[in-house]
């Protein structure tokens, strides 16, 4: 894919949306960036923004279109909800700005496909926040798998098993819980792991079969599912898919998320503990011919890295995109979710 680069940097950044994660992830990265520059912010929220503008010394406003008008910007992050997210990329592709996205891209593959076609028309990068990839641990096991540490990957098996915030939760962040598991959890944090899946076993999903059921008596959509796949270079994979693990506790249980690369001649094996906490390490089991040995890894989320990378990319000083995921490796994982949500429903019990 070709885009426009920016002539001259650092990058001007304008942040759309300063909720939760743009506090914790997006926002503090951009201002790590030494290829970056933080420019304004634009929330509706009066609270959210000005906290923001507080932090940072910088200009805040009430829309895009006001912050887009009155500060000279290069590239946006858009962290919104999905449903508004399509609006804000057409702000930025008719202004001609690059954007980083939150993950998912939208709420539907159709305004994904739209979004997507808009920045392509117009020579524009929209990257999407799959920040899994970048993560040591993940960086760690695909460099042992290049290294023949494990012969020919033959499979990736995935568990992301956590609350979705769980019940003690739900007067915060009620609409957004149910709307994620409408969507079995899949299109908002689980979609992850889709991407996950492509990322670590080098393949593009070529048949997937997905059963779901219901955990969560209130729920008409499955909270708890299981994929199994076959990529397009032969590998397996299977993904474990929970939005209800522990959803009763009245205090937050520890999440599990594990990841397994099985080869030929070895396995490698994560178990990422407690990763609703944004900084810890995890160990990785090696199992190589007759050898076996364990390291000590980050399972941090890589906000630096991709953001890092990204504006690399804007600014012409790298070709290769690495671990920074764009709108298409988001319409592929969207598309695919979309398969999984539908066959669940189907074989839901």
């Amino acid at each position: 894919m070709t885009f426009k680069t920016v002539k001259k940097g650092p990058v001007r950044v304008g942040i759309v949306g300063c909720g939760v994660v743009a506090d914790y992830g997006h926002i503090p990265a951009i201002h790590r960036c030494p290829d970056a520059r933080l420019a304004a912010f634009a929330d509706p929220n009066p609270a959210r923004r000005e906290a923001q503008a507080k932090k940072y010394g910088l200009p805040a406003f009430a829309s895009f279109e006001e912050m887009a008008d009155r500060v000279e910007l290069d590239a946006v992050t858009v962290t919104t909800q999905p449903d508004v997210k399509l609006d804000m990329v057409r702000v930025a592709a008719r202004r001609g700005l690059h954007a980083f996205c939150e993950k998912p891209l939208t709420d539907t593959v159709e305004q994904a496909e739209e979004l997507v076609r808009l920045m392509d028309d117009a020579g524009l990068f929209v990257a999407v926040a799959f920040v899994y990839r970048g993560k040591k641990v993940v960086q760690r096991m695909l460099e042992l798998v290049r290294d023949g540490a494990i012969g020919r990957l033959r499979a990736v098996h995935i568990d992301n098993l956590w609350d979705y915030h769980g019940l003690r939760d739900q007067a915060e962040r009620g609409d957004r819980r149910r709307r994620a598991l409408r969507n079995l959890g899949t299109l908002d944090c689980g979609v992850h792991d889709l991407d996950l899946a492509r990322f670590l076993s080098g393949g593009e999903f070529e048949s997937v079969s997905a059963v779901g059921t219901i955990v969560e008596k209130e729920n008409i959509y499955p909270d708890h599912l299981i994929i199994q796949a076959r990529m397009s270079n032969g590998a397996l994979v299977s993904v474990q898919e929970s939005a209800v693990w522990g959803y009763t506790a009245r205090e937050r249980p520890t999440y599990e998320q594990n990841y397994r690369l099985v080869g030929e001649r070895g396995v490698l094996s994560v178990a990422l503990g407690d990763w609703s906490k944004h900084a810890h390490a995890a160990e990785l089991q090696i199992i190589s011919g007759e050898k076996q040995w364990t390291e000590a890894l980050s399972a941090d989320k890589a906000w630096d890295d991709c953001y890092g990378r990204f504006y690399r990319l804007l600014l012409g000083k790298e070709t290769e995109r690495g671990i920074v995921a764009d709108g298409h490796d988001a319409l592929v994982n969207m598309r695919i979710a979309r398969e999984v949500v539908r066959q669940a429903m189907e074989k839901k019990v």
